[in-house]
Order: structure tokens, then sequence, then C-alpha cells
């Protein structure tokens, strides 16, 4: 059932365009941590496709700390064997983040787990323990 509901999300993603509107979720949810730091963990929600996304989480963090990095690959479609990943994790590692990321199908999960042996000082959060099965 998850695996439809990812496939759903990703089509109604794909159709609404709603993924261009990240960089502003993030500023938004950056400053209501701010303001209320014991209710809200300010996670960064990082778009793998785009090509600047290495800069742009550096730049963030710098501005704002966050205290995660989010992928969600139902509305960004990404697969986890890109180089970019390996990059990210990289940046995470780097600053001692965990990786909250949320799978989109059985076949990612089993390139995930490859992904985590690589990374074994990385914290990865998975959502929905999609994959447990």
């Amino acid at each position: 059932l998850l695996y439809f509901n990812n496939q759903l999300i990703t089509t109604v993603v794909g159709i609404s365009k709603m993924s261009r509107h990240l960089d502003q979720g993030n500023e938004k949810v950056a400053l209501m941590a701010e303001e209320n730091p014991e209710y809200i963990m300010n996670t960064y929600w990082i778009n793998p496709l785009e090509s600047n996304c290495i800069l742009k989480i550096d730049d963030f963090y710098k501005k704002h700390h966050f205290c995660m990095v989010k992928m969600h690959q139902c509305w960004t479609t990404f697969d986890i064997q890109d180089t970019i990943v390996d990059k990210i994790v990289e940046w995470a590692e780097r600053n001692r983040l965990p990786v909250f990321i949320h799978l989109r199908s059985k076949s990612q999960v089993k390139k995930f787990i490859v992904l985590t042996q690589k990374y074994p000082e990385v914290t990865f959060i998975v959502a929905h323990l999609i994959g447990i099965e």
C-alpha cells in the first residue's frame, strides 16, 4: 500500500510542480524553528536534482544551522546510486548531521542498503520504515 501511495505522490507532485517550492519551504521552516526551537527541529529539504544543491546546502547551513538533511524520492525522483547522493551524504557526514530519507520503491530500498554500508558513521532515518519487511 505504501509503494502505491508513493506512486500517487510522485504523480501529484510531478503534475503540480510543487517541488519547485522547496527553497521557500526551507526558509519558512527555518524561521519557525528559530522562533520556536523547543517545538520545531529545523531540517533542510535538499533537491538532489539541482546541479547547485551542495552550494545551496552550504549557504543555508551557514545561515540557519539546521539539524538534519531530508531527501524525498517521491518529490524529487533521484536514484540512490546517483553520485550526487554520495556527495550529499558526505556533506552530512562532515557536518555530523543525520539524513532523513523517504524512499520510493523496493528497488530503491535495496540500493539504499548498499549506500548505508558505505557510510557507517552517518545516521540514516527512513520514513515509514519502508523496506523493513
